[in-house]
């Protein structure tokens, strides 16, 4: 219901052009959530972009997380306390700078060989 009430809006929007619908943001979260999930469960590798939703989901969810999970122990500890304060670019640009950091010392180390 959550999910087809925008596009059940949108649909009949001439039967009331009055009317408004409130978004929940948080709804398009778990929307992309799912989708990743989709996308791992058919093999598919995820981007730099994709795995920083799924990191920044952790970090604006914590109660969703397992309890053994290695992250939900992490952030227990209060490790991530200052990340969680970032905006969403903010923690895009520093974990995309990160992946490329991670990137190019795989790729020192393959050199190396």
């Amino acid at each position: 219901r959550i999910i087809r009430k925008p596009a059940n809006f949108i649909k009949h929007a001439e039967r009331d052009p009055t009317e408004e619908l409130e978004l929940n943001p948080e709804v398009n979260d778990f929307l992309l959530l799912q989708c990743l999930t989709g996308l791992q469960q058919l093999g598919e590798a995820l981007t730099v972009a994709e795995h920083a939703f799924w990191v920044r989901f952790g970090l604006e969810y914590p109660e969703l997380l397992e309890e053994e999970h290695p992250f939900a122990q992490t952030l227990r500890l209060g490790m991530l306390d200052d990340v969680r304060t970032w905006t969403r670019p903010e923690f895009y640009a520093a974990f995309k700078t990160q992946a490329a950091l991670g990137r190019a010392m795989s790729n020192l180390a393959g050199d190396q060989q």
